[in-house]
């Protein structure tokens, strides 16, 4: 399991700093699509409140989200103003159910130790990847599947290994 950490000019930064996350999503070519999404402990704004999934995370209010990869590719990637303050979304195999998933705690941005120790974890154990916003300062990306790392590191050369990062705190 690998993970990076993005801090400072890696992210595009909105009206209030907070990171927007359509970058890393672009960065995946498009192996989002494969998973179904859920989106808890979150806060975001949109500078385009008519945008339609927007919308629907505004409704559900902070209750968590379930949606395909399908829709959080416009969620994240056709929403150019889209920031995100707190939040995670957690990715899971298509196959897995959302009452499988809702069978656990809710991944939490705040609270959880478990980015910051190595070895780094996955805070949901059916989750193959996981994207947090961190009170609009950072982002933290984990993987299961060492390839997605890759295809970030690629893109982000001020992003830096989170086990790296950890060693050094």
């Amino acid at each position: 399991m690998k993970g990076m950490i993005f801090k400072n000019g890696a992210m595009q930064r909105g009206p209030n700093h907070s990171p927007n996350l359509k970058p890393i999503f672009k960065a995946l070519n498009g192996i989002y699509k494969e998973f179904n999404w859920l989106i808890t402990n979150y806060q975001c704004f949109s500078l385009n409140e008519e945008h339609e999934i927007y919308a629907k995370v505004l409704k559900e209010n902070g209750e968590p989200i379930w949606i395909t990869g399908e829709e959080l590719d416009i969620l994240v990637t056709n929403d150019e103003e889209l920031y995100w303050i707190w939040g995670v979304l957690s990715a899971f195999k298509k196959e897995i159910s959302k009452e499988d998933v809702l069978k656990y705690d809710e991944p939490w941005a705040d609270g959880y130790t478990g980015f910051w120790e190595n070895p780094i974890s996955i805070q949901h154990p059916l989750a193959e990847i996981e994207i947090v916003s961190w009170d609009g300062l950072l982002t933290l990306f984990i993987s299961r599947d060492d390839e997605h790392t890759l295809l970030l590191k690629e893109k982000f050369y001020d992003a830096q290994d989170l086990k790296e990062h950890n060693k050094e705190q």
